[in-house]
């Protein structure tokens, strides 16, 4: 069975950042306008056509991580499952 899913390998890349009392996932659009891929990914909250800024990319965040998440929980099973 296939799934839905689309994979775009390189067009993103995250990290961790601390500052001051926050904690959050920085995610950065690897841009380039010879690639037919965007070169920017939406999921901004818009009121009246300004962006809320403490909501980043909170619309989409999960789909971003999704496949990584996916494979860290295939490969956190199997080392539950190959335990004594």
């Amino acid at each position: 069975m296939t799934t839905p899913f689309a994979s775009t390998p390189g067009l993103l890349s995250g990290r961790c950042v601390s500052e001051g009392d926050f904690t959050y996932l920085s995610v950065d659009v690897n841009a380039d306008p010879a690639d037919p891929r965007v070169d920017d990914i939406t999921g901004d909250i818009l009121i009246m056509g300004r962006p809320l800024k403490d909501w980043g990319l909170h619309l989409i965040d999960v789909n971003l991580a999704m496949g990584d998440l996916v494979a860290l929980a295939g490969e956190q099973s199997k080392a539950y499952a190959a335990r004594p």
